[in-house]
């Protein structure tokens, strides 16, 4: 995959993703974690700095440790909106994840990881109705 169509495919990947972060917020309004993930992917995007693609893992990281959370809370108490919830910060995460990707030696992985992203997306947006 060339540069060009890396960056757009993370791109999507943070646009499929902020569709659905309403949701983890609303159930997490305190946990910033996803939003600041796409956050720095955006900021990346815009300059892609070795500092911004360090920030872009590291708050990936922290977007996929929400996801855990909410995960794990759905699980503890099987409520639908913990379900959706962690959907959505999977979706935060797989962008971050496609940025880091797309920025390093395992740029294939980049193609891959917006289908993970727009999948949670779609799950969430689709057990809201």
């Amino acid at each position: 995959m060339d540069t060009e169509n890396q960056i757009e495919t993370v791109a999507a990947a943070v646009e499929v993703a902020a569709a659905v972060l309403g949701v983890f917020e609303s159930v997490y309004p305190t946990d910033d974690r996803p939003r600041t993930a796409l956050n720095s992917v955006r900021d990346w995007l815009l300059n892609p700095t070795i500092e911004n693609g360090c920030l872009v893992g590291k708050t990936a990281k922290a977007a996929h440790a929400a996801f855990l959370a909410a995960k794990a809370d759905y699980h503890a108490s099987k409520r639908d909106a913990g379900r959706l919830a962690a959907h959505a910060a999977r979706a935060a995460a797989y962008a971050g994840e496609s940025a880091s990707a797309a920025r390093s030696e395992f740029s294939d992985i980049a193609a891959g990881v917006p289908f993970f992203a727009a999948e949670a997306a779609a799950e969430a947006a689709a057990a809201r109705k």
